[in-house]
């Protein structure tokens, strides 16, 4: 017979081990990342910058409309390190913004491309979803009747569907 202290000691022992059990198993299903680092390593990308969330207040393109703000900045420097990679021959000319969440994705892409332009590039965004073009909302393109869909299909030449955005003295994006 086992001794109540015993008992107690060996009850905890296996209460600690299980707890660790079903607390790895549950870590191991999460399918978000728990650290900064984690997306370089998944990806074998670096990592642009970290943009904040946005609260209700805040317009959707602070690069645009309140530049002087935390996210305005954390896309600077998304916009900077982007540059960086290109100009080392690391990275492509074209960028590629994609997100799980809906939304966010045309969010970062308009503000990149705000960010970009204002500093004198040359931008062309696309806007690819057909269903729901908030991309082109978000930088208030002016509404055309023809669009990505037409250019594919050849009923529309590519310069007869682009559009331009102006964003102040001297910058504009396409």
């Amino acid at each position: 017979a086992l001794s109540l202290p015993r008992a107690l000691l060996i009850g905890l022992l296996l209460g600690t081990v299980i707890g660790a059990v079903v607390a790895f198993a549950f870590a191991s299903r999460s399918r978000r990342f728990l650290h900064r680092s984690e997306p370089e390593l998944v990806l074998n990308a670096p990592l642009l910058a970290e943009i904040p969330r946005y609260d209700g207040g805040r317009a959707s393109i602070p690069t645009r409309d309140v530049p002087d703000t935390e996210e305005a900045e954390a896309y600077r420097v998304a916009e900077a390190s982007l540059e960086r990679l290109t100009d080392q021959g690391d990275a492509a000319q074209v960028a590629a913004v994609v997100s799980a969440a809906s939304g966010d994705s045309s969010r970062v892409a308009a503000n990149l491309a705000v960010t970009a332009a204002l500093h004198g590039k040359k931008v062309l965004v696309i806007d690819c979803n057909l269903g729901d073009p908030a991309l082109s909302r978000l930088l208030m393109a002016p509404s055309t009747r023809e669009g990505l869909a037409e250019v594919v299909d050849g009923s529309v030449a590519f310069q007869d569907a682009a559009v331009s955005v102006d964003l102040g003295p001297g910058s504009h994006l396409d």
